[in-house]
């Protein structure tokens, strides 16, 4: 290849249209026939040579004398405009089965280093191209929102907007729900999990320090992983749900006055209120008797409002750590530290939340409670959030010296 990386890097920057229309050629036909090859070269602007675009292999020619543009290069400007050749389903089911497949291969492989270290490279690249794709489909999402919100120059109709929100249902939310559901044995983020589980006990267990070290970078990549999917589950849930909702509200709101237009028979029956009145001059009636008005209101019955005693006030939440740690020494010793932390918070508050959980294991590192951290794990779930902790048992405190 002729050109070093700044040549190059100028050159796409100075033809990227051109480069892209390329690209969007070969996504259509899977081949950019010679014709529509030199057609494009000539009604570029700037004018591109298509003997520099062959010496940087941006394109090549076939034997048959038509160009196509290599798969680096594809999935470069794929990249840089985001645009998916796969539908999300199909991209998460070929990750699905290549995540299982690594998966069993990992528990199947006996003590060859090499092959354990390939194997675990090859899990760390696949959950970070997961991630990857996962989180530019949840940006686009983003931006497509911004557009339609802002609806620069009456852009986007109604129609058109209902459309993008069935689009982006199907093709993006549905398939996200599905891999995001941590109770189905099929979904990825159960997939990631179990995998995390194993990889937790291996890094500890394993007799090869090397391997350890290779498990240990592992089970981080996972747990990022974890965090970053529920993170854009987040994002859709806080941003793209809501918005999607007023949309449709919108639509049923809009289908149904269009109908009562539309019906002849409403037409006639239905007295529109004042603000469809081309005659509507003042919202204030004239004619009013204010002392009349004032009469009526003596007149009315008293009301009485009895408050429903079947409510629940959530208590402020304040992390008193001396009671919460007098109550753990007193229960003391305790087989599933994290276990009491979710009962002690769940026998005060109707919910129990990341922020109370967090606060509370927090005891853990007092220096008179002596913990012992086993190779088992256990699973608490929280409001929108689990954890995958590892079992830890507290032993009767550390007598204080008088």
């Amino acid at each position: 290849m002729k050109g070093d990386a700044k040549s190059i890097l100028g050159f796409l920057a100075t033809h990227f249209d051109t480069i892209t229309a390329f690209y969007r050629t070969q996504k259509r036909e899977n081949v950019i026939v010679k014709e529509t090859f030199f057609a494009i070269c000539e009604s570029s602007d700037p004018k591109i040579n298509s003997q520099t675009l062959q010496e940087y292999q941006i394109v090549k020619r076939n034997p048959n004398g038509d160009f196509e543009m290599p798969i680096d290069y594809d999935r470069f400007v794929g990249f840089l405009i985001n645009d998916f050749k796969q539908t999300l389903t199909d991209s998460l089911e070929n990750q699905s089965k290549g995540l299982v497949s690594l998966f069993d291969k990992l528990k199947d492989t006996a003590n060859d280093s090499n092959t354990i270290i390939g194997v675990i490279n090859s899990i760390i690249d696949l959950v970070k191209t997961l991630c990857a794709d996962i989180e530019k489909r949840v940006e686009q999402m983003m931006h497509e929102q911004l557009e339609l919100k802002q609806n620069k120059e009456g852009k986007y109709n109604h129609v058109l907007k209902i459309e993008k929100i069935n689009y982006w249902t199907k093709n993006h939310i549905t398939p996200l729900n599905a891999i995001l559901n941590h109770h189905h044995s099929q979904s990825i983020i159960y997939y990631i999990r179990s995998i995390k589980r194993y990889v937790s006990i291996q890094k500890e267990t394993h007799s090869v320090s090397q391997i350890r070290y290779e498990f240990d970078k592992l089970n981080d990549q996972l747990f990022y992983a974890d965090f970053n999917l529920q993170s854009q589950a987040k994002r859709i849930t806080d941003t793209l749900l809501p918005f999607i909702d007023r949309i449709k509200t919108e639509s049923i709101i809009w289908s149904g006055f269009v109908q009562v237009l539309k019906d002849t028979k409403a037409k006639k029956e239905i007295s529109f209120i004042n603000v469809f009145r081309k005659n509507r001059f003042s919202p204030y009636n004239l004619d009013i008797n204010i002392a009349r008005e004032f009469e009526k209101l003596k007149e009315l019955p008293p009301i009485y409002a009895e408050e429903p005693t079947d409510l629940k006030y959530e208590i402020f939440w304040h992390f008193d750590k001396q009671h919460y740690k007098a109550k753990l020494l007193s229960e003391a010793p305790i087989n599933n530290f994290m276990l009491w932390c979710y009962n002690t918070i769940n026998q005060e508050f109707s919910t129990v939340d990341k922020d109370k959980f967090f606060s509370l294991t927090t005891l853990i590192f007092e220096t008179d409670i002596i913990a012992e951290i086993t190779t088992q794990n256990v699973v608490i779930e929280l409001v929108n959030f689990s954890i995958i902790a590892p079992l830890i048992k507290i032993e009767n405190a550390i007598p204080q010296i008088p």
